[in-house]
């Protein structure tokens, strides 16, 4: 019987690409941010500005898509809305620790919310075909 052989995991210059990929999503998320909201009230004292959480959701992303591609459209969908939101709510607290809450949702400034985490997932679809084109 045959051996298949198996893929390596982490091929030469991955990792780098996967850096790049980050930063790349980190810039592009916080450019689309200030389309859409418009410019910050101020960049200097904001405790965790968004690019960090961009960035980490796009290497999330690029990290499980592989996974995931045998998985029905609708369950990558939640999982990349569970993930994503989970991620940003972990910036939130993290923003929270160090000072007052530079961003949040509704009147209560909550750190996550519904309309938003299905944005994520919708990102996280969109951040598929993205890291496929860029080959990570």
């Amino acid at each position: 019987m045959k051996r298949r052989r198996r893929r390596r995991r982490n091929p030469e210059g991955h990792g780098a690409r996967l850096a790049l990929y980050a930063l790349g999503a980190g810039v592009g998320g916080w450019l689309l941010e200030r389309v859409v909201i418009g410019p910050p009230e101020s960049i200097v004292g904001r405790a965790v500005p968004f690019l960090p959480t961009y960035a980490l959701g796009g290497a999330a992303i690029a990290i499980a898509r592989r996974d995931l591609a045998k998985l029905p459209l609708p369950a990558r969908f939640a999982v990349y809305a569970s993930a994503l939101t989970a991620i940003e709510y972990g910036a939130c607290r993290a923003d929270r620790a160090v000072g007052p809450a530079s961003w949040g949702y509704g009147p209560g400034r909550t750190c996550v919310d519904l309309p938003h985490a299905l944005l994520w997932g919708a990102f996280g679809l969109a951040g598929e075909i993205s890291a496929k084109l860029s080959g990570v």
